[in-house]
């Protein structure tokens, strides 16, 4: 199973595992999800880690 794979799971969260959700928040590499282009070009350039890896600590797509 794939690290997007394991991230994607726990988001959704209803029927996943604890043991998932607990795994996918240890997982901190890669920090975006490989394969498409703009998140290779982005973790390529080092400017942008710790901006992206701030991003995943978000608990909500919203401000509150």
């Amino acid at each position: 199973m794939g690290v997007a794979t394991v991230r994607r799971s726990a988001a959704v969260g209803t029927y996943c595992p604890a043991a998932l959700v607990d795994l996918a928040a240890t997982l901190t590499a890669p920090v975006l999800n490989v394969g498409e282009e703009w998140a290779e070009r982005a973790m390529a350039d080092e400017r942008w880690h710790e901006l992206l890896a701030h991003a995943r600590t978000a608990g909500s797509a919203k401000p509150s």
